[in-house]
């Protein structure tokens, strides 16, 4: 019995080991990304100098792209802490590439493997094998590695819905406080892939829908008891995510009016129509009709339709040829899948009707953009087949050839397909392996050089597609541009404005149009933005190197004039400063004296001298209603170490602090902001208070302000974006709570092996 046993252990020892092996060479051999380059398409953009900006993932307020913006993304620092572990162990940007690839076939893998394991316990070994690997390699799995999406975060819920799902369904059937405890700490490790709020509200609805389909089919009884259940392990979801949820929907106040008033999302049956998919195309597990493998590998070939179609006729025939004798264990999922794949036929005839109907109930919206609730669809497929091929009339050697049949299909596709494919140009000669010129790099001791809070201005706007991108054909890119994470300058691109209500062309491609040169008017622009550097670049199409004339002489009449003095030049752009006389200040007054201070991008400490009647501030980043100013109490300049002195607006800028975070942010939860009422665009773009000194002496103890001889006075302030104090204060929450779980994890199995050696010791002491 012991041999047997030690055998069996032996033999999967093995078996497993081979697996990792083979997923180490599809991900580090075969598929090797090329070195010296970067992951970047559209929206993202991934592995650029990873330790300089570790950071941006900490804070609800990105401050380098443009002005600011609301940053979604610090549920994601775990993931991008790990790359930094990883570059700063000697991994080079390549290999940190293929270990995320590693990371996702083989926690994919194994996120099924026991999934399977605990949905249904008869599902032989190697239908779990073969069915894992088909998850971990399938089609849908190569589209996200062939688009930057796939390394960056936002799919690691594709790794993680197997076992959620297994184990959502293991409580509701089976509740106790252990499978809690690893349901919730599974759940919190998946919320770094939960940038997007969709996935997470996709994940609920996948559960409600599994409930339902449960109920309908018997499979758990429909009582009381049940619906407290799973009521309560939907609110546990919905705690465990507070930390993102809370300051996510306060920084998003107030694109509410916006969104409810239809003029973000736009005519329904529009955005259907470009995100429709080919029949075939879902069969595929194909996500986008314009991505690869459909204009690719068989895209000149009628085999594809038919590859395609055979995912769902392995699944009839397997219904077909099921046992007569058998409780049905699949049909819970086979109504899953009807339905969701009803929902993915999204705008495809005859289906469109019902789901234009369907996308416009309340909530539904989240899931327009169709990889929401794709990124499901491969599971349930799968794991309806290895039911169905469980309960089968089918020999084993019959189950074995159709799930290697289906292992086979994405093979090609891998073979050296995704370093290919990202390092292919496509028409009009743009890349998604990418590598940045040296040049712009070897600026970055200039422009890095202090740490004074001003911009640089990108010019001129070169924008060759529908969307707002940057666009660099001499290097092969285009998408949101990647420079501004070389630089600790606020980056403003010519191409894009995140403006809070709307993405706007940059004001210098109205100066453009106007076509006079006007010096004054040109130096009010970059005064604006709180200027210090313009880099004019030569390596964009030449249509608007051509047609960027006026801008040109502009800077060249300023350049003459000294205004504008010219620092580097080479085949790739020119970089210029503006004369120390003209810079303005991120923090400034009209009216009076101001000292400032970053604390860190979330938090400025302000000083303001000598008010005697109403003054106004301006902050030169993009508007938000949740930048917050609070008073504070015995004000003193004493934090202030002079870092720039601008005589233009009599502001002195200090030694930024960068500390991460300060124990007092907990208090702007409940704390007062003042002067919230006169808060208000400035600039077209930027944030504007009014300062009231009356208001302040009639309202607030003298401690909150210094009163000098001649009756003005001076205050102290801080200026904080009041959607991080929800961030802290939702991880609080979440931390608890997975305290809670791994100390009852650890109490319980401390608890068993207390037992189990009491247990052995009174058999010993029997003998």
């Amino acid at each position: 019995m012991s041999i047997n046993y030690s055998k069996k252990m032996a033999h999967d020892l093995m078996l497993h080991t081979g697996i990792v092996i083979l997923f180490l060479l599809l991900s580090f051999v075969i598929n090797k990304i090329p070195d010296g380059t970067f992951i970047a398409s559209g929206d993202f953009y991934q592995l650029i100098d990873i330790n300089d900006n570790l950071d941006r993932y900490l804070f609800t307020w990105f401050n380098q792209l443009g002005q600011g913006q609301y940053n979604p993304l610090i549920v994601a620092f775990p993931f991008y802490a790990l790359q930094s572990i990883l570059y700063n162990l000697g991994l080079s940007y390549a290999n940190i590439a293929n270990t995320i690839m590693f990371i996702f076939f083989i926690g994919s893998f194994y996120s099924f493997y026991f999934a399977a394991r605990i949905i249904d316990i008869n599902i032989t070994n190697h239908i779990r094998i073969l069915s894992s690997a088909i998850y971990a390699i399938n089609i849908f799995t190569f589209t996200i590695f062939t688009y930057s999406w796939g390394f960056t975060h936002h799919y690691i819920i594709y790794i993680f819905i197997p076992i959620l799902i297994a184990l959502f369904e293991h409580l509701v059937s089976n509740y106790s406080r252990k499978n809690i405890a690893y349901f919730t700490i599974l759940f919190l490790i998946s919320t770094m892939g939960f940038n997007n709020i969709a996935y997470l509200a996709a994940l609920l609805f996948i559960q409600v829908l599994v409930s339902i389909a449960f109920f309908a089919t018997k499979k758990i009884p429909f009582t009381l008891k049940t619906m407290k259940r799973i009521f309560f392990i939907l609110i546990l979801q919905l705690l465990l995510s507070i930390y993102f949820i809370l300051p996510f929907f306060a920084s998003q106040f107030e694109y509410i009016s916006m969104i409810t008033s239809g003029k973000v999302l736009g005519d329904m049956s529009t955005i259907f129509a470009w995100t429709s998919n080919h029949v075939y195309g879902i069969f595929s597990f194909a996500m986008y009709n314009d991505k690869y493998p459909l204009n690719n590998l068989y895209s000149s070939s009628d085999i594809f339709p038919a590859i395609s179609l055979g995912y769902i006729i392995f699944l009839i025939i397997a219904i077909l040829c099921q046992e007569s004798k058998q409780d049905k264990n699949w049909l819970h999922y086979l109504i899953i899948l009807v339905v969701l794949l009803l929902l993915l036929m999204r705008g495809t005839s005859p289906f469109d009707i019902i789901n234009i109907f369907i996308y416009t109930l309340p909530g539904f919206t989240l899931f327009r953009s169709p990889d929401k609730l794709f990124v499901f669809y491969p599971f349930f497929y799968l794991i309806l087949l290895s039911l169905l091929l469980c309960y089968s009339k089918f020999s084993k050697k019959m189950i074995t050839t159709i799930l290697i049949l289906i292992l086979i299909i994405p093979i090609p596709f891998y073979i050296g397909g995704i370093p290919t494919y990202l390092s292919h140009e496509n028409q009009d000669g743009y890349k998604d392996t990418i590598q940045i010129p040296s040049e712009y790099y070897g600026i970055k001791g200039i422009i890095n050089a202090d740490n004074r809070q001003l911009s640089i201005i990108s010019l001129p706007y070169s924008v060759v597609t529908s969307l707002n991108w940057a666009n660099y054909p001499k290097w092969h890119f285009v998408g949101h541009d990647v420079l501004h994470l070389l630089y600790n300058k606020l980056y403003i691109s010519a191409n894009t404005y995140d403006h809070p209500s709307l993405e706007t062309k940059l004001t210098f491609w109205e100066y453009n149009k106007a076509n006079i040169v006007n010096n004054d008017e040109f130096i009010s622009i970059l005064q604006k933005y709180s200027t210090q550097y313009i880099i004019l670049h030569k390596d964009i199409n030449r249509q608007w190197v051509d047609n960027s004339k006026v801008v040109d002489e502009t800077i060249k009449e300023l350049e003459s004039n000294h205004i504008l003095i010219k620092l580097v030049e080479n085949d790739y752009f020119t970089l210029y400063e503006l004369d120390e006389n003209y810079l303005i200040p991120l923090i400034l007054s009209d009216n009076n004296a101001v000292d400032f201070q970053k604390i860190n991008p979330i938090k400025y400490r302000i000083n303001i001298h000598n008010i005697t009647e109403k003054t106004n501030i301006e902050f030169h980043q993009s508007h938000n209603s949740q930048w917050k100013l609070y008073l504070e109490s015995n004000p003193n300049d004493s934090w202030c170490k002079p870092l720039t002195y601008y005589e233009n607006t009599k502001t002195i800028e200090c030694e930024p602090t960068n500390k991460i975070f300060e124990l007092n942010e907990l208090t702007y939860l409940w704390k007062k902001p003042i002067f919230d009422d006169t808060h208000e665009i400035v600039s077209e773009y930027a944030n504007g208070w009014t300062i009231d000194p009356e208001y302040i002496k009639e309202n607030y103890p003298k401690e909150f302000y210094k009163e000098n001889q001649d009756g003005s006075i001076e205050v102290e302030m801080v200026l904080y974006f009041k959607p991080q104090s929800y961030f802290y204060i939702g991880l609080l929450i979440s931390t608890l709570i997975l305290t809670l779980c791994i100390s009852y994890l650890l109490w319980d199995w401390k608890t068993m092996i207390k037992i189990k050696n009491t247990s052995n010791r009174k058999i010993i002491e029997k003998s």
